[in-house]
């Protein structure tokens, strides 16, 4: 009961900063006067942690990210070469369109271009139909 009482008197009058406890003093001078080998196990488990593990990840890290640029790159490429493909291609159906186009209207037939091979061969064909052979 004692202790619930002291704990409302702090809380209501505040606390002096100026007032310290012995443990405070001890607390204070023993993490500045003695070096603490907990705290330098601690860091050279860290520094050989850093060398084995973390070094190697960051190297591959690195790697991965010249490697991703260099794919952005070529996807970049790859890109225009397909646009400029498609490109073209639309030409090459456009004009493609057009001939049929211009084949399909009235009065427009042209003779296909023959060669002495191929009137020789029709020649020779037609005669054997008709049984001049």
């Amino acid at each position: 009961m004692q202790d619930r009482q002291d704990i409302q008197d702090a809380s209501r009058t505040g606390t002096d900063p100026d007032q310290r406890d012995d443990r405070d003093d001890r607390v204070m001078s023993g993490s500045s006067l003695a070096p603490d080998p907990a705290g330098e196990a601690a860091g050279a488990i860290l520094q050989a942690w850093r060398d084995t593990v973390l070094a190697p990840v960051v190297d591959q890290l690195a790697a991965v990210t010249r490697n991703l640029g260099d794919a952005r790159q070529a996807v970049g490429r790859l890109q225009a070469e397909r646009d400029a493909l498609r490109a073209e291609l639309d030409r090459v159906r456009a004009e493609h369109e057009a001939a049929v186009a211009r084949s399909d209207a009235p009065g427009a037939m042209e003779t296909p271009a023959t060669d002495q091979r191929t009137t020789g061969a029709l020649r020779r064909l037609w005669a054997r139909l008709i049984g001049q052979e």
